[in-house]
This record gives C-alpha cells, structure tokens and sequence, in this order.
C-alpha cells in the first residue's frame, strides 16, 4: 500500500426532500504506518467518511484512491476483502459465541480451505497477540469486560492482514485505563506499517495520535 487519498468528496443525505450536505469538498492522504484521529462534532461528517473510507458506502461525487486506483475500480466487495476493516465501538461480536469462535468466523471468510485445528491455532495467536489469554478466549464474549470485547474485535479484524484498519469510536464505552491500552494496539498496529484511521470524541486519543484531521460543517482540514 502506498496512499488511501480522499479527492473532492462531497456526500449528500435527503432529509424529506431537502438534501443535507455532510461532506462537502473532502480532500485528505492517508499514508501506512501513521497513526490518524479523526475528530468533529456530532453530525459533522466524521463517521460518514469512515464508512466511505472503510467501503461500506459508496461515493457519491469525488473519489477516494487506493494507490491511485479508485475503490469503485477495485470494487467495494473486494476492497473490503483484501484492503480495510471496520473495528466498531458496539464490537459487533457475536454474543452467543466464545471470543475464539468470533474469530473463527473471520477465519473462514479469509481462508475458506485451512483446516479446522490450523483455523483454531491462528485465532488463539491472534488473541494471544492482544492480550487475550486461551481461558479468556474460551469464554462467551457476553461474559467478558468492554476492554475483552474490544481486543477480540480487533484481532478479528486483523486476520486478512489488511494494510487499513478504520474504527469507529472504539474507546467510547471503555474506561481511560481500558482506553489507554487499546490505543497503544493502535500504535503498535501502525508501527507495525497499518494505516489506522480512527473516528473519535475522545481528547485522549486525539493526543495521542500521529496525525489529527478535523472536520467541521463537512470540511476537513489538518491540524498542524
């Protein structure tokens, strides 16, 4: 991966049938081994261009290039397959499940023809890695803290070694000792050359950012 660039984007809802601009002429470079925070407002747009930067949505005007080849070229499906991953604030795990079995699910959407003991040790490692130890892993994620539920949403979205990870405010039911660590995953995964954009209110994680981009009224700028 080289560059994920956001070129003139504009984005428009219908509210009745008055359109509501959120996005208004959005330009901004996303480079691997930065660590990004996104921060605005409610209503500002911020979670509206995570959703078109993870590509969950598509663009309506403008583009946004992956090395310079738009993700309409590439195609959404497999942008998201081979290129990004979403990490949400509400974990989106599947609660009947045991952390381990969350990522099992990953697994075989990435590598559909592993068996199941090699499927069993990458997710364990994967855990392992985040600071979820075997006996946690094992547990049904309802029976896990916030800061638990999190690392497993993390390491799920880590098993395709995609180069960009998005989240959505991911701090945001988490204590600050509990946000404190995720945010240094953060770190580690850029290090590690991600490119990670997160979404957040948080002032703690803002600072703690390599890069911090602020939008306002569908305007995004730097913050130098």
């Amino acid at each position: 991966m080289q560059e994920l660039k956001v070129i003139d984007v504009k984005h428009t809802y219908r509210d009745g049938d008055r359109p509501n601009v959120v996005l208004n002429g959005v330009n901004a470079t996303f480079r691997p081994g930065v660590f990004y925070a996104i921060v605005g407002e409610s209503g500002s747009g911020k979670t509206t261009l995570l959703s078109l930067l993870a590509g969950l949505d598509s663009v309506q005007e403008g583009k946004i290039t992956l090395d310079d080849k738009s993700i309409e070229e590439i195609t959404k499906e497999k942008y998201r397959l081979m290129y990004s991953n979403i990490i949400f604030q509400s974990y989106n795990l599947i609660p009947y499940m045991t952390g381990r079995e969350n990522v099992d699910v990953a697994i075989d959407i990435q590598y559909k023809h592993m068996s199941k003991e090699e499927k069993r040790k990458m997710a364990y490692e994967a855990l392992e890695k985040l600071g979820i130890s075997r006996e946690i892993a094992d547990r049904r994620v309802t029976s896990l803290s916030g800061g638990e539920q999190q690392r497993i949403a993390i390491a799920r979205s880590l098993i395709g070694n995609v180069p960009i990870i998005c989240a959505d405010e991911p701090t945001g039911n988490l204590d600050e000792e509990t946000e404190t660590k995720i945010i240094e995953i953060f770190k580690e995964l850029a290090k590690a050359g991600k490119c990670v954009i997160v979404v957040t209110h948080s002032k703690n994680v803002a600072s703690k950012a390599d890069e911090k981009y602020i939008i306002k009224k569908g305007v995004m700028k730097l913050n130098e």
